[in-house]
């Protein structure tokens, strides 16, 4: 045998001792984009329904309300307290660990917030929606009163703002600019720091502290902002535009079409 078969046997061997690969067959689903617990309950929207399958990757039950339109996003955080957004309506919509609604749904053109972009579950049963006309995000708490703010947002940047996701992880709020970077500030509102990111995708907070994201739309990494220490994760030429990619409990989750492809890491074996 060559010495370049050699070195390729070795480097598949050692791909396979670092990643173990499976995937879900979500077909049936036809997904745009999924979500997982910290239960292990994996959760799909397509169109205006959103499913939950278990731990075992059976479809479990599902939620769907034609009158809002189409689901835009799932907070599954707090999975108690789902919270379903619709931004076509402005409609809030919250369910309990088995999809069924638990408190009347909350209109926001109603609360005179007729051109709310996102929205996400805070602490303390609250929630935060970044509201375009003001270009802040703000939290509510669940009596629709106003709590905290962030300044306007078109101060803090050098570009027109278009967030695509916010999320609170511990006493950090994260605003996701795509093709600029991330905004974090303190579950108060009060700005903490910007970080520019100008080629990155699939960004996900995992802790108050660090997030996942992939660079160049080719490698996968885990960034600890309080650090500044960046771990690759060693996957690489996997990534699309269109796919979605995840990380939870040492693997990592990608919507590839009608597959969700799982590759669990090995964490001690990836590169700094």
């Amino acid at each position: 045998m060559t010495k370049s078969f050699y070195i390729l046997a070795i480097g598949i061997l050692l791909s396979l001792e670092c990643f173990g690969q499976d995937s879900i067959n979500v077909s049936k689903y036809q997904p745009q984009s999924f979500s997982i617990d910290f239960n292990d309950n994996i959760f799909l929207i397509s169109g205006d329904v959103l499913y939950k399958l278990d731990n075992k990757f059976n479809q479990e039950t599902f939620f769907s309300n034609k009158m809002y339109g189409e689901i835009s996003s799932v907070d599954v955080s707090n999975p108690f307290k789902i919270l379903v957004f619709y931004k076509e309506t402005g409609m809030l919509v919250f369910l309990d660990n088995h999809l069924k609604e638990i408190q009347t749904p909350i209109s926001l053109p109603k609360q005179g917030l007729v051109n709310t972009e996102l929205a996400c579950t805070g602490s303390n049963n609250s929630f935060w929606i970044y509201y375009n006309d003001t270009h802040q995000i703000i939290k509510f708490d669940y009596k629709i009163n106003a709590i905290a703010s962030t300044p306007d947002l078109s101060i803090l940047t050098d570009v027109t703002i278009q967030p695509k996701s916010i999320c609170e992880k511990g006493d950090k709020l994260f605003l996701e600019i795509p093709d600029w970077g991330i905004l974090i500030f303190y579950n108060t509102g009060n700005y903490l720091q910007t970080l520019h990111l100008p080629k990155f995708s699939s960004f996900e907070p995992i802790s108050e502290s660090s997030f996942f994201y992939v660079e160049n739309m080719k490698e996968s990494k885990i960034y600890n902002f309080a650090i500044n220490n960046s771990q690759k994760l060693g996957i690489k030429g996997l990534y699309s535009t269109d796919n979605q990619m995840l990380y939870y409990d040492n693997a990592v989750y990608e919507l590839k079409g009608n597959t969700i492809l799982i590759r669990k890491i090995d964490i001690e074996k990836t590169q700094n």
